[in-house]
């Protein structure tokens, strides 16, 4: 049996990563989603790619993703790459949240109040992400939190709040009225984070209006097609 193997052309990931970025203005930066070992092609190198290539900001979903990349990133002195975890911290994780400078996010009340918590305890502050969910139904706080997120006392307000995120279920398709109506929901339910920077759009959403991509995209797939 002969094996197979893949052959990866870091070349036209940063070609496909510079041409996303011209998709949006200036005032517009484009991370990179590199989560599951970077969508199966290697997330070390993909990453290191993407730095080369202009990009700051990286989305891993797991704590354990993160902590290789922070590593790998260190060995190179990349010291000025934002590491995010997608799915946020479990349990007693955060300390090593503090340890490898991760950037978690916040999907519920009940991460938010670890948090704080921990932040108390340790008088350290460590910069979080805020998700809302407008319809992808998978993660984030949902749309029925509005009262939640406009609450001037809630635990959200003890934070260092980086950014405010969602994600787009249908933005492939250009067309789909979803779109629309996910921009309206985040619309109206970041309005009490008006001094955060935003971001809504993943690959397909960079070639939606501008009024779609906010201060920051997060393409995934289309770096890598």
């Amino acid at each position: 049996m002969t094996s197979s193997q893949l052959h990866i052309d870091l070349q036209s990931v940063i070609y496909n990563y510079r041409l996303l970025d011209r998709q949006t203005g200036a005032d517009t930066r484009t991370a990179g989603a590199v989560k599951a070992d970077g969508y199966g092609l290697g997330k070390t190198a993909i990453s290191q790619a993407l730095y080369q290539a202009g990009c700051r900001m990286f989305f891993t979903a797991q704590l354990e993703e993160a902590i290789t990349l922070r590593t790998a990133f260190a060995q190179q002195g990349y010291d000025d790459a934002t590491i995010v975890v997608l799915e946020g911290f479990r349990g007693q994780e955060l300390p090593d949240y503090s340890a490898y400078q991760l950037t978690p996010v916040i999907n519920h009340s009940q991460q938010a109040e670890m948090l704080a918590r921990y932040q108390q305890q340790t008088q350290a502050v460590l910069p979080a992400i805020l998700h809302i969910d407008t319809g992808m139904n998978r993660l984030g706080y949902g749309m029925d939190s509005h009262d939640l997120l406009a609450n001037k006392d809630s635990v959200l307000q003890q934070l260092q709040l980086r950014l405010v995120m969602s994600h787009l279920a249908c933005s492939d398709d250009p067309a789909d009225d979803y779109n629309r109506y996910q921009l309206e929901q985040f619309t109206q339910l970041v309005q009490p984070f008006a001094n955060i920077p935003k971001s809504l759009c993943n690959s397909g959403g960079i070639f939606l209006p501008s009024k779609y991509h906010f201060q920051l995209t997060r393409p995934g797939i289309a770096l890598y097609g």
